[in-house]
């Protein structure tokens, strides 16, 4: 059997420009907002999971964005998911050359 690290977490908090934010996002925000990028190491699902580790990887950013909602909306808050985003701005606004994490998912986050 193969050791396969735990799942980790990493907070992060960078500000992000409106314009660079409108870029990521295809212009599809406007006004102040939290950005939560949900990403996974593939390597490590692929390791664990073999061929169902591509849907684990899916279904699992789903819930865990669906939570997110749920708890900000206690909150006063809104949240708005996206599947659709530039991968590369992404992946140079969070990780490091030669990281093997990749962007899986994207919600948006603030006051309505």
């Amino acid at each position: 059997m193969v050791p396969v690290r735990k799942t980790e977490f990493a907070i992060r908090e960078r500000r992000i420009p409106p314009n660079e934010l409108n870029k990521l996002l295809f212009g599809a925000i406007t006004g102040n907002a939290w950005l939560v990028l949900i990403y996974a190491d593939l390597q490590l699902y692929v390791l664990k999971y073999g061929v169902r580790a591509l849907r684990y990887v899916y279904l699992e950013a789903g819930h865990m964005c669906q939570e997110l909602i749920r708890a900000s909306q206690r909150r006063g808050l809104v949240g708005c998911p996206f599947g659709a985003f530039d991968d590369a701005a992404a992946g140079k606004l969070v990780f490091e050359v030669g990281c093997t994490r990749i962007p899986i998912y994207m919600l948006a986050m603030g006051y309505p």
